[in-house]
């Protein structure tokens, strides 16, 4: 048996020529794995930009509509108060569909509602002059909302197909943040019972980023109001209840379908209320809730799989309210 000089064991495992290729393979690869690393790179980066372009285009169309309106950037009005529920890793996804929020009520626009049973409804008015201009922009127009307490929510609302307004904005360009928008079912005359306004929780803030700063108690104890401008009236909104709900398993602890626009009884009506109380995460149960105030819910995704809702449900204050009177009643220190 021979042996190597070195008086060793020869290595068979290599030859030179087989460890030449091996190296070849070697930097082949690397050099492949520092190609989709550079691919990917490039195209985090291009997504970066893409998203902050939206997010400049939405925040440059919500200024140039406060314009038309006639309201002054309410930057210097904001509340910087931070809310204690946590966010996601990702907030980018769509707002509810109808389609996709299982028990839909069946043809919720033709369902009789309590207060129309009672004869509540009236003829349809003009539409208000203030909205002149941003219909001329865009003839989806039927709204403004604006939320003291988060100085982004204070932009137009439109109405058409749920999905388009998912990826375009008020300007019908194609946007990722989308546009705020009422459920394509809901009717603003009559007044459905309960109207649904929809927009995405951008990681930017921007649109319902920052809806969840609702959920700070002090927050809501500085400014809780909402205002809704409709194509008809105003309404200034107080919440009852901050809920994250599930809308997809009807097992879960946390399940809420919160898609009913109208109520047929006045038990309907009081079973809906009780599981909202049961489910909010900030005790708002001091503000009373009747069967013929006219409600508002704000909605947006809170979780990647799509099956959780950040929802702030408010009521219209009544014809013997103001928002002083509703501060000093609910939401002072004495109220507590």
């Amino acid at each position: 048996m021979s042996q190597h000089p070195s008086g060793q064991e020869p290595d068979h495992r290599y030859t030179p020529r087989q460890q030449k290729t091996e190296k070849k393979h070697l930097k082949r690869a690397c050099t492949v794995l520092a190609g989709v690393f550079a691919l990917l790179l490039i195209y985090g980066g291009a997504q970066l930009i893409l998203k902050q372009r939206d997010t400049a285009r939405t925040e440059a169309l919500n200024q140039e509509n406060r314009t038309l309106l006639g309201t002054d950037s309410p930057a210097a009005t904001a509340v910087p108060a931070q809310s204690p529920l946590p966010s996601p890793e990702a907030q980018e996804t769509p707002a509810p569909a109808p389609e996709a929020t299982p028990e839909k009520t069946a043809e919720p626009t033709q369902a009789p509602s309590v207060r129309l049973v009672k004869g509540s409804a009236s003829p349809r008015p003009p539409v208000r002059g203030m909205f002149d201009d941003l219909i001329a922009k865009n003839a989806d127009t039927v709204g403004w909302l604006k939320t003291d307490a988060v100085y982004r929510i204070d932009f137009a609302v439109v109405q058409s197909d749920n999905a388009f307004y998912m990826n375009h904005d008020f300007s019908k360009a194609s946007n990722r943040e989308g546009a705020a928008f009422l459920d394509e079912t809901n009717s603003l005359w009559p007044r459905d019972d309960h109207l649904i306004i929809y927009a995405h929780n951008m990681k930017s803030g921007s649109m319902f980023g920052e809806l969840n700063a609702l959920s700070n108690p002090e927050t809501l104890r500085q400014k809780p109001f909402t205002a809704l401008d409709t194509l008809y009236e105003h309404g200034d909104y107080v919440p009852f209840a901050v809920i994250n709900c599930d809308v997809t398993d009807p097992r879960a602890d946390n399940y809420f379908n919160f898609y009913v626009l109208n109520f047929r009884t006045t038990g309907e009506f009081d079973s809906f209320l009780a599981r909202a109380r049961e489910l909010s995460l900030v005790d708002l149960s001091a503000v009373d809730v009747r069967v013929d105030d006219p409600l508002l819910t704000l909605s947006t995704c809170f979780d990647e799989a799509n099956q959780t809702r950040f929802i702030v449900m408010l009521r219209k204050l009544r014809a013997d309210e103001t928002r002083e009177s509703v501060q000093a009643k609910y939401f002072s220190n004495e109220a507590k």
